[in-house]
């Protein structure tokens, strides 16, 4: 798809959470540069370990190398990605700006260190995050206390049900878009 419709422009993809083969598609030297929403659903849940971190560092990867222009992700069910994960989606890509991760590993945590090393150093375009199904480490007020700045207008940590939400927009990822 990412090769041969070099104009599409939104990309949205539900993976068969039994197969292998969503694990080590290949990439090879694909760049597109129409592409700018992309929604990605269900990894392998009943694979191994193993194959959940390749199919994850595959999908970083692809975000990382492939889609230059990429404004607006969101993955739901990725089960092995974790904050250096994370770390890597922001660090290869300078034009995201919406970021919507659903129901993610348990070594996935929101505490003061992702706010300062992750979110500051590397999210400088972010103006939406959304975070769900996440270990929440942190609260509301020391989140805006460490952001310090208008880019976020909307802050909301959600211990009890594990969910962050950062918005400084008109528009947002409907939570059924």
């Amino acid at each position: 798809i990412l090769q041969y419709f070099r104009n599409i422009k939104t990309l949205s993809f539900d993976c068969d959470s039994d197969s292998v083969k969503v694990v080590n598609f290949p990439i090879n030297d694909i760049v597109n540069r129409n592409l700018r929403e992309l929604y990605i659903q269900d990894a392998p849940y009943n694979n191994p370990a193993k194959d959940q971190f390749q199919s994850t560092q595959t999908l970083t990867s692809l975000i990382k190398n492939s889609l230059p222009n990429l404004e607006k992700l969101k993955i739901e069910n990725i089960l092995a990605l974790n904050s250096q994960f994370f770390e890597e989606i922001l660090d290869g890509n300078n034009k995201l700006t919406h970021v919507h991760v659903d129901d993610i590993s348990d070594n996935f945590h929101f505490d003061e260190r992702f706010v300062k090393d992750i979110l500051l150093a590397r999210g400088t375009k972010l103006t939406y995050l959304k975070l769900r199904r996440v270990v929440v480490k942190i609260d509301e007020d020391m989140v805006k206390h460490l952001l310090k700045s208008h880019r976020f207008a909307y802050v909301n940590c959600k211990e009890w049900r594990n969910e962050v939400t950062l918005k400084n927009c008109k528009w947002n990822l409907a939570d059924n878009n």
